[in-house]
Parts: C-alpha cells; structure tokens; sequence
C-alpha cells in the first residue's frame, strides 16, 4: 500500500505544460526520467490500470510526442513502452494515438547506431520492452498498419546498414519476426526489401557465417523468413509471380520478340534469387521449386538451360545447415532431381554443356552418397564421350578444375579414366589439350603421393577395381600421351613435350625422387612409347648439334657488334661482310629449328630476337643447358633463368625494332626449345645415379636402370665421359650376363667416338678379351668392338686370334665365331689368309649341318633374340650369316666379287628351302620347325642388308626380291613382322633400291591387323614425304607390283586349274580376288585423285610390254601380266567413279623397269594386245558383286560402265627411252602435282619411329648428319 502511494505521488506529477503552469524542460525531463524510472519497476501484476490511464493520456500528449528535445522524446517513449506494457494486451490510446506512438518509437530507433548517443540507452530499453511486451503485434490492428509495417523495416535495414550494435540484433530480428508473424498482410516492398537483404551470394563468408564480419540485414532476412517459413514462402511465390506479370504477361512466354527477351531477363533474376534464397532457407521455395522442376521439361532451349543451371547451382550451394545442400535437394525435391540428372542427355547440347559444368561445384559439396557419387559420375562420363565439341570440352574442363585428390576420392574409376584417355587424340585442339593437361598432372599427383608412401583415398573403389586405376595412373595414361607423337601433329607433339618435362618426369632437386619417377616412367611404358621416348631422346641429339652452331653463330655476331660499336670510325667493310654472312647463316639455322615447332606462335621471330639481343649472359646460359658434362643443378638454374630473363618486356625489347613481341610468346617459345634441347634427363648428375642404381642389385630399379644406360649409349654417349672407369668396373664385377652386355654395349657406344677417354687399365684390356674367347656371342661381339676402338691393342687381338682360330667342331662356339665375324667387319690383316678355311667351315659344317640330338631339337614356333643363348647350334648358324654378310660388306677388291654371288645364292636357298640347307640323312637330324623360321627370317634380312651394298645390290635379281615376299606371307608371324621392319626401315633411309618397295603391299592377306594397319601407316606417310617432294616412287611402283602378283604361284595356280577344270569361271573369279586384295590395299593407300591418272597410264602401259624371261613370245607369264594390270585399271576405275574423281590422260610417258619387262617391238601384236579384254564381263560382273559385300571394299557404288565400253583411246605406237638408274625412263623428269586437299592436317603426314636392333645401331655411320645451313 505504501508502495502504490509513493509511485501514486510520482505518476501524478504535471508534465504537460499549461499557459497558468509552464514547465521548464530541465524539470520536464528530470520528471520523465523520473516517471520512467517507477514505471519501469512496476510489475503488471501489482498494477491497476486505472491507476495509469490519466499519465498514459498524458504521456500521449502531442507536447510530448513531438517535442523538440531529444530527451523529452525518449524518456517518454521509454514511459510509453511500460504503459503499453502494464495495459497489455490492449492500449489505452485510439487508434490513431497509438499509430503516432510507434512512428515516435521507429523514430528512436533510428539513433541506435550510435552507442555514443546521450539518449542511447533509453533507446535501447524502448526495444527491449516492445520485444518483451510484444507490443507490435498492436500494429497489426491500427488502419494503417503497412505503412507501420513498413516504416518499421525501411528504419531497422537502414539502421542494419550503418551498423546496429551486434548484441541488439537479435532483439531486432525478433521485432521484425514477430511484426510479420501477426500482421494480415506484408506490403510488397516490405517483402522486396526482405528477399532483396536475403540475397546474398553463399560465397559471400558473412551469409555462411564463416567470419566475424557481421551482416545485420541479412541476419533480419534470415531471422524473419526462418519464423515465418509458410507466410513468407507464399510471399515469395507471389513476389516472384508479380515480377513476371510486371515483365510480360506468362502466356507470352514462348514468343521470341521483346516480350519473351522481358520475360526472359525477369526469369533469370528469379532463378539467381532462388539460388541465393535456397543456399540459406530451402523452406522458402517450396512453391517455386515445382515451377522450376517443370521448367526442366520447357520446349523453350534456354529456359531448359536456365533451369539446369539454377538446379545444379542449388545442389553446389554451400549450406548454413546440418545437412548438405545436395542431400535436402535429393529428399525435397525427388522428381526434380531426377529430371535434372537426365539433362546430361538432353538433346540440345547447350544443356548439356550447361549440367556437365554443374557438376563438379556439386561434388566439392562434402557430404554425398554413394548412389548420388555414383548417378553424377555416370553422367559426367556421358558428357566425356558426348558427340559434340562444345559438352565434351566443358566435361573436360570441369574434371580437369577438380584437385586430384577430390577427383581421386570421387569421381575416378576405371570407366571414367577410360572415357579421358581417347580425348588425348581429339582434333579439336581446346579438348585435347585439357584432356592431356588433366591426365599428366594426375599422374604427377598419383607417383608423388606413391613414391613418398602416403595412402591415397579412392572413395568406394574396391580392391580389383583399384588396382585396375592404379595401373591405369602409372601405365596406361603416360603411354597414350607418348604414343601422341605418332599422330605427328606439330601442337599436339609440343604439348607432349611441355607434359612430359612438367608432369611426367618433373624437375625435383631431391635426385633419389627425380631419378625414381624417371625409372617407373621408363618402367612402365610399352614397346612404342619407348620407341617414342627414346626417339625424343634422339631428337634432343640432333638439335643439339644445330643448337651449337646457334650458339656459335650467337656469341660471333654479339662480339662482332661489340667490336663495331667500339671502333665506329674504324669498322671495315670485312666486318661488316662477316655480319652480313652470320645474319644469313642464323636465318637458316632457325629455320631449320622451328620448321618443327607448331605454327601461330610467332616461334621464328622469337628465336631471332633471342639471337637479336647479343645478350652474352642469355648466349652462356643457352650453352650450359646443351653441355652433358655440367651437373643437373647447372642445368635446370640456365633454364631457369633464361626464361626468368625473357619473361621482362624490356630485356626483350630492342631500339628500333618495328616487330613488338610479348613476353609470353617468348617464354612459351624458349620453354620448348629449351626442353627440347637441354640436357635435362642425362646429364652428368642424373647418368651418376642411374649407374649407382644399376650396381645396386637389391635395387628395385636395377633392371631398368640398365635399359636406360643402354638407351642413354645410344642418344647420349658423351654423356658417359665422367663414368668411364667407373663402367669398365661393373664390367668387370658383372655376374649377371644380360647386365654385362648392357654394359659393354654402352661402354662401346661412347668409346667409338671418345676413344681418348677409354680405360686403358690392362687387366679391363685382358677381361675384354677373354670375353671374346669364353663369353657368350654377344658379349664376344662388343668384346671385339670395344679393343678396336684402342689405337695399340694388338696383343688382346692376337690372343682372341689364336685362342679361336683354326675353327674346328669340338671347340668352336657361336662366341668365337661372332668374334671372327667383327674381327672380319673390322678387316683384321691376319684373317686374310684364314678366311677359306673359315668361311668353308661356317657353309659345310655349321649351316649344312645339325650336330645336335634329337632331345636337343625340341623348339618352338619361333625363336627370339633372348632365347638365342638356350639354343647354341642356331646361334652359331645365325652368327654364321654375320660372318658371311660381314665379310662381303668389307671387301675393296673386285677380284672378291664371286663370294658375293655365292652368298646372296646361298641366303636365297635358305628362303626357296622354307629354312632349311641340310640335306636329309641318317646321320643329319632336319632342321627343327622354330629354327628353320629364324634361319628363313635373317637370310631374309642379311640380303637386304647386303642389299645396301651397291656391288651386292646390282647382283639380286628380281627373283631374289620376290623371294623375300615369301617372307611377308610367312606362315610365322613373327617373320611377317620382323621382315616387314628391315623392309620399313631400310626404305625410310633410302639404303636399298626402290625395287623393294612394292614388296610392302604384299601384306594384303596378312591376318594380323595389327601388322596391316602399321603397314598402311607406314605407307602413307611415305608417301605423303614423297608427294610433298613431287616423287612418283609409290605410283611406279605399282609396275612391279603388277609383275608380281602376276608371277605368284597361287594366282598362278588359280589361273591353270581354270583353264583344266569345268568349273573355270569360279576359279577364275578365285584367281582375281586373292589379285584384288593386294591391289586394294595398294589403292588404299597411294590412290588419289591427283594421281590416279598416273596409276591407270601406268598399268596401261603393261599392256605394251611383255615379261623379260620371254621377250619374243606372248607367254602364259605375259598374258597373266595382262589380267593383272587389267584388274588393276577395273579397280582404279571404279575407285574414280565412287570417289568422284575424273579420269583424265596423263600428260607424261613412262618406261617399265627393264630388269623384268620387255617391250613389243612389233606393232600389230601391241595392238592386237591392247585390243583385247583378259577379263570376261561375266567375270567383271562377279568382282563387282565381291566389292559390293560388306568389308570387301571401302564404299558401294552406283553401276559403272565394263571396262570394255569405259576404255578410253590408246596410244598404240611403242618408243624406247633410255633407262635410269632404277629401270625407268621418261621424256618427263616430273610432272607437276596438285596435292589434294584434307580435312585434318593430322592426315597429311605420319611420323614412324623406327626400333633399331642393337647391332644396326651400333653400326651406324659415326659421321654426323651435317646441315646444309652452314
């Protein structure tokens, strides 16, 4: 009672000023604050309203309310605030009264930005109380409330925006949250200025809250919508549904005017809002969702495409919730998610571009299932193999934007790996390139983790299917990228050169690591990707020596200019001459330096200004990365710092200068020439390490160090300068014999050349020789080799001599007769007067006899090099064919001419004989089956070894060459195939005749087709050097062909049982097809339409000839010429008409060879000749039905004319032209050729690397390739 009489005796104190009682405002506010102060302690239990409603008429009063003081305002409003709480839930003021009221308490608001406010604290209890209190929900029932509902939230953002105190926020939100709970309605710029702060992007840290840098706005958005999930989401429906009415109306949305492009842009702005909205709320778009998911299914392309894109930006949105973004999508919106997983099949390809480059934002996401891993991975792969550039480029980017590690964890796995690997050889450049690029560098990421023992996460792979991805990562994937060189394509070779030094075999200063990635590179790659490494290798020692001159040319020219600009006055005309010269001399060298770099980037100015610049520092660093003798460390900082030097404008920039090139064109031009060029994997330091691990024979790179020594004897030898003691060492500790030969055969290769820097210790002297006398053949052979490189070995060579020699059946073993076989290569004096007695004793006791028993024949299809030390008697036959080929290769006097005769016999009967020489008897077991197939295949190619000899070549005969096609149609098909290499390289070289070069298309039954692709390959990248050269060697060669299968004994065979039996006609037709198929693979292969004029007048021609082993009379052999050279023109016939191509005369003439044709003289007989059709039209008939057959042929064609109707005139009158020096003649040197016009330039030219024995390369010429551009 006491209480409610003091605060009675406060209440009642005037406040309101009068005429008869002005209060001053000193003592107005001291009676506020003190009224403020009671009601703030008066519990609403305790209270009766009555009590209060005369200062709550008074506390209302416009004297207050719109007071000009501050303070009057605020100590009222905080009265105010417990009046409406005392009196809750009602008011006791009208409607209007208490509508000033709130607009007096928005108005305090406005200044709690600013905690330095004298009136900052009352402020803050006027919200605390309205919180408390829940006195908005008053609003709620005033005429005026949106404007209430407005005034308020434009006052609490623009408050938000300059900064409300962070612990006030919540009581804000909770204002908000509540005023739009209990209100009817929401204006629509409430609802606008709502969504418009919710919108933030979820990358943005405040809107995940990932930092401590508030967004108050975007707290009141997000407070509001989460108290009001239902209203707001029908809010958003509707404001949605508003901005596109105020576009357009929606039932023009299909048009393609102005009103769907407003509709269009509103649509967009609803999908980025809802991908903001659905990142922070989900529960808002309830309504909006099924819209969107039937947008999906929209006949308009780019509403498809919008709605996939806004769908997959939701999945990848990173969520402020429990659970992922893509989990809640999955649950919510099932149908939705379905429909958008079938994007990846949509059938615009703009959409499926669009869902692939979704997907990779989506599985950064951290939590996802196995099944939706899964769906996603399956779908990404779809876009890999798309047919369309555009989605298969966007797929590529998007895993390749992946790390590897989330890639590793996700998305690999042995199918998605697989659908990667063939885009290494895509023709659109972009693909290519990103497929090449994502490969290598999960490879690089795959062998670091490996070789530094860490755990790799391959998500749910299991055990099988990770090693299958393993061995796709170490093996699969730097094999397709090596092998890319074959496609010959100059970009695409530049970028396998930029991964391979980059990814492949990185630079790393640790050299246990560098040296272990080089070894499991080596380690892992085919047979054709090391013939592709070592090759680039190989490239690396031809640049290198062009790059020396570089540098000569290089340093000269900068010192002449340093000399001139010295002596200006002085500077002579010679001087000047000189810089001229070099000026002329460089042109040609860079030249020939870029004439393999890709095009498009400017690599020849480059280079020039390199050269321009007369930077003597730039000259020395380019020195050091082409020297083998400095370390790895000196290497790798001169390439370092030559492109650090490039890469700034001005020290690239010269005075005068019109042509402006850009550091990047520099860097990326240096950057290949320098790899290609720099002695970045064999240098000093690197070989050093290689050798410690090939001594290491608990190593686990011990045996391919040892290949890798041999192959860096091969292209590096110099190399070897420092470590030439050090190899004659594990030479001689050499247990291991495959490791000895390794050893010797790199100890030779870099003593052949550096023969000052050989070990001259006596006892490795001795070792070397007593290896020729007790090792195996081929240690006895580099044996040999290794002491001739000596200037004063005579003593060794003596002890071999007579160690081995007289030859005899008890003693000698293909060791001793490999060595005579180099001693005799090495023309040592003293076997002159040995060498009946040897080369009787290699003939009549070696290769005409068998001395071994019958246990001993025991072999199988087909002996290989590596077998060769199980099998001693074929080994010393083998070496046998060395000794002979060796001897006829290094006679010098005429007088020695029959041996040659005798030999190219006795290999020719080793192929007439399938193999085999010796004569069968009691005494003499026959030749085991897998021996007789080796034996055929080296006589093979010793002849076409010999036939690089010019005195041996004019002795074979074409009998003898048409034996060696025995060899292609070999029933072994290692026979075929190795017989096919000597052909193939050989003929790359220009070592044999051309006469051998129609032997390739005898391939045209070979049932392997791995061999007739390659053979094909081969083929037309012959031909495409040789056509760019204007060389018709291909066409001519089409003469021997004809002459070939014409002499062949099963189409010979054919042709006679036609003529003796009665079903002639079917044989017949049997004849011509097995014909036609080495003529299809002919035309396959050299026919086109700028030449095939030139093919038809050739095999024309054969009808003006007749076979040379019967020029008087037309014989059976003659008229099978006739037959075949008429089917030839039947096939190029009909290959012209289903090409399109005209046939039209060939301007030029041309002779037969006349080593196997001879012309008709007579006139009449031409003519009666040429007249005639050798091949009836029910015959033509049946070829045309075999060609029509799926398979048989490249395309079906329309009905032509017989070749009889379609024969055009002939020219029947004969004239001889004098031969040239292959058996042609012409009255044209060339005819001019327009070379046809492709559709890839990938097609226009093959490169073949070819693998040479390790004999042939060891005999290869020690004079270097000189360029003409000296």
């Amino acid at each position: 009672m006491v209480r409610r009489v003091a605060y009675k005796d406060v209440l009642a104190t005037p406040i309101i000023s009068t005429i008869a009682n002005t209060i001053p405002t000193k003592e107005l506010l001291l009676r506020l604050q003190k009224i403020a102060d009671t009601l703030s302690g008066i519990d609403q239990d305790d209270a009766s309203t009555e009590d209060f409603r005369a200062l709550a008429e008074n506390l209302a009063n416009k004297k207050l309310l719109a007071n000009k003081n501050v303070g009057i305002r605020s100590y009222a409003c905080c009265a105010l605030t417990d009046i409406l709480r005392l009196f809750a839930p009602d008011a006791p003021f009208e409607p209007e009264t208490l509508s000033g009221i709130f607009k007096l308490f928005f108005a305090e608001f406005a200044g709690l930005w600013n905690e330095e406010n004298p009136y900052y604290q009352q402020q803050c209890y006027i919200l605390r109380r309205i919180v408390e209190v829940r006195s908005v929900v008053l609003i709620a029932d005033l005429p005026d409330a949106e404007k209430l509902v407005s005034k308020m939230f434009e006052t609490m953002y623009v408050l938000a925006g300059k900064g409300l105190p962070s612990r006030l926020e919540p009581l804000a939100a909770e204002m908000l949250s509540e005023t739009v709970s209990e209100a009817d309605t929401i204006p629509r710029d409430v609802v606008g200025l709502i969504l418009k702060k919710l919108i933030v992007p979820a990358s943005y840290p405040v809107a995940a809250l990932k930092s401590n840098i508030g967004n108050t706005a975007f707290a009141f958005s997000l407070a509001v919508c989460q108290a009001n999930v239902d209203k707001m989401a029908r809010y958003v429906s509707q404001h949605f549904s508003e901005m596109l009415d105020a576009s357009v109306s929606a039932n023009d949305l299909g048009n393609t005017g102005k009103d769907f492009k407003a509709s269009y842009a509103a649509l967009e702005k609803i999908h980025s809002s809802s991908i903001q909205i659905w990142a922070h709320l989900p529960e808002l778009l309830s309504s909006v969702m099924g819209l969107i998911g039937d947008e999906l299914n929209s006949d308009n392309e780019k509403i498809r495409e919008l709605a996939t894109t806004s769908i997959g930006s939701m999945l990848a949105s990173e969520s402020s919730g429990q659970s992922s973004s893509t989990t809640r999508f999955i649950s919510a919106h099932k149908s939705a998610w379905a429909t958008w997983l079938k994007k990846s099949s949509d059938a615009s390809a703009g959409i499926r571009a669009a869902w692939a480059s979704n997907v990779v934002p989506i599985l950064s996401t951290q939590t996802l299932t196995t099944d939706v891993l899964r769906e996603l991975c399956d779908g990404l792969t779809k876009c890999l193999m798309d047919s369309n550039e555009k989605v298969r480029l966007t797929a590529c980017k998007a895993i390749r934007s992946l790390p590897p590690s989330m890639f590793m964890n996700k998305l690999c796995s042995e199918h998605s790996l697989n659908s990667v690997l063939p885009l290494c050889r895509e023709k659109h450049v972009d693909i290519r390139n990103e497929a090449i690029y994502f490969l290598s560098e999960l490879y690089n990421y795959y062998l670091e983790r490996d070789l530094q023992g860490k755990v790799i996460d391959f998500g749910v792979l299991g055990e099988m299917e990770i090693a299958k991805v393993k061995t796709i990562l170490s093996s699969t994937i730097p094999n397709t990228i090596l092998q890319l060189n074959y496609v010959n394509d100059k970009l695409l070779t530049a970028t396998v050169d930029i991964v391979l030094f980059e990814q492949l075999a990185p630079f790393n200063d640790d050299s246990s690591i560098r040296m272990s990635r080089l070894c499991l590179l080596y380690e892992n790659l085919d047979q054709r990707s090391r013939t592709t490494f070592n090759a680039i290798n190989s490239r690396q020692k031809k640049t290198v020596e062009v790059m020396l001159k570089f540098v000569d040319f290089a340093e000269e020219y900068a010192l002449e200019s340093s000399l001139q600009a010295e002596n200006k006055e002085n500077s002579s005309e010679s001087s000047k001459a000189r810089k001229e010269k070099l000026l002329v001399s460089m042109e040609r060298v860079i030249k020939w330096i870029v004439a393999s770099f890709p095009g498009g980037i400017h690599s020849y100015e480059c280079i020039e200004r390199f050269f321009l610049l007369k930077n003597l520092r730039l000259i020395n660093l380019l020195k050091n990365t082409i020297n083998s003798q400095l370390d790895y460390k000196s290497v790798k900082n001169s390439i370092k710092e030559i492109l650090m030097k490039v890469a700034d404008e001005k020290s690239i920039k010269i005075d005068g200068e019109s042509t402006r090139l850009s550091a990047a064109d520099m860097i990326s031009n240096l950057k290949l020439l320098l790899y290609r060029t720099s002695f970045i994997f064999y240098n000093k330091t690197n070989i050093g390490q290689i050798m410690e691990l090939c001594m290491d024979q608990e190593s686990r790179f011990h045996k391919v160090s040892n290949e890798i020594i041999t192959e860096i004897s091969n292209t590096s030898p110099a190399g070897f300068k420092s470590h030439a003691k050090t190899l004659a060492t594990m030479i001689v500790q050499a247990k291991d014999i495959e490791n000895s030969i390794s050893l010797l055969r790199t100890l030779y290769r870099f003593g052949k050349k550096n023969s000052a820097s050989l070990p001259s210790d006596e006892a490795f002297l001795d070792h070397l020789a007593e290896l020729a006398v007790t090792g195996t053949a081929t240690q006895a052979r580099y044996a040999v080799k290794i002491l001739h490189c000596y200037e004063d070995v005579d003593g060794q060579l003596k002890h071999i001599y007579d160690a081995i020699l007289p030859f005899s059946t008890d003693k000698t073993t293909s060791a001793h007769i490999c060595a005579v076989a180099q001693m005799t290569r090495l023309a040592y004096p003293a076997l002159a007067s040995q060498w009946n007695a040897v080369s009787h004793y290699v003939i009549e006791e070696v290769l005409r006899k068998n001395l071994f028993s019958m246990e001993e024949t025991m072999s199988g299809e087909f002996i290989s090099d590596s077998e060769l030390q199980e099998h001693e008697v074929l080994n010393r036959k083998l070496c046998s064919f060395k000794l002979l080929v060796n001897k006829i290769r290094s006679i010098r006097e005429s007088t020695e001419a029959p041996i040659v005769e005798k030999t190219v016999k006795l290999f020719s009967a080793f192929i007439s004989n399938n193999g085999e020489v010796v004569k069968s008897s009691e005494e003499l077991i026959p030749t085991p089956p897998g021996y007789r197939a080796r034996l055929r295949l080296d006589a093979g190619r010793s002849l076409l070894k010999l036939a690089q000899v010019p005195v041996v070549d004019a002795t074979i005969s074409h009998d003898t060459i048409w034996k060696i096609s025995r060899l292609l149609r070999d029933e072994t098909l290692q026979v075929r195939k190795l017989t096919f290499e000597s052909l193939r390289k050989y003929l790359s070289k220009n070592t044999i005749s051309e006469r051998f070069l129609f032997l390739v298309f005898m391939l045209g039954h070979e049932p392997d087709e791995v061999l007739k692709s390659d053979a094909k390959k081969w083929i037309l990248s012959q031909h495409s050097k040789l056509e760019a050269k204007n060389n018709h060697m291909l066409e001519t060669a089409l003469a021997r062909l004809v002459f070939g299968i014409a002499n062949d004994g099963i189409f010979k065979q054919f042709i006679d049982e036609q003529e003796t039996t009665e079903v002639s006609a079917t044989k017949e037709v049997e004849a011509y097809i097995y014909a036609l198929n080495y003529i299809l693979v002919y035309l396959d292969t050299v026919a086109k339409e700028n030449n095939c004029s030139l093919l038809y007048y050739i095999v024309s021609r054969v009808k003006q000839y007749r076979a040379v082993s019967n020029p008087d009379t037309l014989d059976d052999d003659s008229v099978n010429l006739y037959r075949v050279a008429e089917l030839a023109q039947l096939m190029i016939k009909e290959l012209a008409d289903t090409k399109g191509w005209t046939l039209q005369t060939w301007p030029g003439k041309l002779n037969l060879p006349s080593d196997i044709y001879a012309m008709i003289t007579d006139y009449d007989e031409a003519l009666s000749v040429v007249s005639r059709i050798y091949i009836p039209d029910d015959v033509q008939v049946e070829l045309r039905n075999y060609l029509a057959k799926p398979g048989a042929t490249r395309a079906k064609r329309k009905p032509v004319q017989k070749l009889a109707q379609a024969r055009g005139t002939k020219k029947t009158k004969v004239q001889r032209k004098a031969k040239d020096s292959e058996g042609y003649a012409s009255d044209q040197e060339s005819v001019a050729v327009t070379r046809p016009r492709r559709a890839s330039r990938r097609a226009t030219k093959k490169v073949v690397y070819e693998e040479e024995s390790e004999e042939e390369l060891d005999e290869r010429s020690d004079v270097s390739d000189d360029s003409d551009f000296v």
